[in-house]
């Protein structure tokens, strides 16, 4: 029978990745139109509005080859890759709910249904990918470690008379770091308002699509 010691020492000896340990950062600094958010889009380079994403997936297609020995191989003929679904937290900003209102920018770079003003453009037609793309703006982070900010004369415990440097951010190791290519919203969902709903944070929630991702770290 395994030993359960020997099996924690060895596997769980240096802690496990956690779900909560993330970082999703978005990039938009390609797009020069965005800069009437730049609350926003500091808030998203940062990676502290994606509430929830997912680890990137990729599956292989196959085709069956019948072999003259009476059996079937599969062999890898392309890849697929899975789009991403992410859920951003949208706080009010200069009393504005912006961060809907950037993505749905980022949309109408795609194809623009309606004018906002007098003079501004309204096209049907689809825009070139090369317009509303972003080439590798988007990456997610998993973390070994949390964020904290450490403050002078704080101890580090109830027992210690140690106190911390001002100032000093606490780095998180970053243990796997994964990077999209060619990123656009494929979705903008709507979100339900009501008013029996009391406190409740507005969110967003985005489907990506793009060409394909790599490992980083």
């Amino acid at each position: 029978m395994a030993d359960i010691n020997n099996f924690l020492s060895r596997v769980l000896a240096n802690g496990v990745q956690r779900t909560n340990r993330y970082r999703c950062i978005l990039d938009l600094g390609q797009f020069t139109d965005f800069t009437v958010y730049p609350a926003v889009q500091q808030l998203l380079r940062e990676g502290l509005l994606c509430r929830t994403t997912m680890t990137p997936s990729r599956s292989l297609e196959t085709t069956t080859v019948d072999l003259s020995g009476g059996y079937e191989e599969k062999y890898a003929i392309s890849t697929s890759y899975t789009d991403i679904d992410c859920t951003f937290l949208c706080p009010l900003i200069n009393g504005k709910t912006e961060v809907l209102s950037l993505f749905h920018a980022w949309q109408n770079r795609i194809q623009n249904r309606g004018r906002l003003n007098e003079g501004d453009s309204a096209d049907m037609v689809l825009a070139f990918p090369n317009t509303y793309r972003l080439t590798q703006g988007m990456r997610l982070e998993l973390l070994s470690q949390d964020e904290g900010r450490e403050e002078i004369g704080a101890p580090k415990n109830p027992n210690s008379t140690a106190t911390f440097n001002a100032g000093v951010i606490n780095q998180p190791a970053i243990s796997a770091s994964f990077q999209y290519f060619n990123v656009y919203p494929l979705s903008v969902a709507g979100t339900t308002v009501e008013w029996a709903m009391m406190d409740e944070m507005m969110e967003v929630s985005v489907t990506f699509s793009f060409t394909h991702w790599q490992q980083v770290v």
